[in-house]
């Protein structure tokens, strides 16, 4: 697997990645991270756990890399990585790993395989999750400021019926219960600390949705 440290990729084996994160009993990791902010501001509040943030494209998480791998006194965290990796075909070194997920306003084609309920993709966040383990989403388009992207790439109506009445089906069938979905306002965004959430919150009004799930899964 590929870490990022700083401006640098790093393979690791699996042995190596299991002793690093061996003395942390709870384990987070945001799928897409992006920038990687949201990671970031968790771990420092959070110094216990240890956050993964996993994103294909490694140039976007350059910056907090490399703020992470200051001297603490100057920022750096300890309970941070990076890995690079495509959700949709992500390492089995990452295997019963998480114990929470967060996808926060995924794009492309991330976007379209929750949205669809790839079984590639689904089968991949129950492989990275451990026994009993949350999923959280937060997803986000409409046709009314997004319809060239909806027909280029052939997604659905995002709706509420959607989401309980295709959706819902499609994670259970790859073993992910879908718990709770739930519609937030632009205002509610602005408790979350990611990059695309404060652009959202303070653009146009717009539906949110926020699912959640529990990974169905034995030790």
């Amino acid at each position: 697997m590929k870490l990022l440290k700083g401006k640098s990729i790093e393979e690791i084996s699996r042995e190596h990645f299991r002793h690093i994160i061996k003395d942390y009993t709870h384990i987070v990791m945001d799928i897409g991270t992006g920038e990687g902010e949201f990671i970031y501001g968790q771990a420092r509040r959070n110094p216990e756990t240890l956050y993964i943030g996993l994103d294909s494209c490694a140039d976007r998480m350059v910056r907090v890399s490399l703020k992470a791998g200051k001297k603490t006194t100057k920022g750096g965290l300890k309970n941070v990585l990076f890995v690079v990796d495509d959700a949709m075909a992500i390492s089995d070194d990452l295997a019963f790993t998480a114990d929470n997920i967060f996808i926060h306003f995924p794009w492309g084609s991330l976007r379209d395989g929750i949205i669809k309920g790839d079984a590639r993709l689904l089968q991949n966040l129950v492989k990275v999750s451990k026994a009993d383990a949350s999923l959280e989403i937060y997803i986000t388009y409409c046709r009314k400021y997004e319809e060239n992207e909806m027909i280029s790439r052939n997604l659905p109506e995002l709706s509420m019926h959607y989401l309980r009445e295709v959706l819902k089906e499609r994670f259970h069938c790859a073993g992910i219960q879908v718990t709770e979905i739930s519609a937030m306002d632009n205002e509610a965004l602005k408790s979350l600390q990611t990059k695309w959430a404060k652009k959202l919150a303070y653009g146009k009004a717009r539906e949110i949705f926020h699912i959640r799930c529990r990974i169905l899964k034995k030790k």
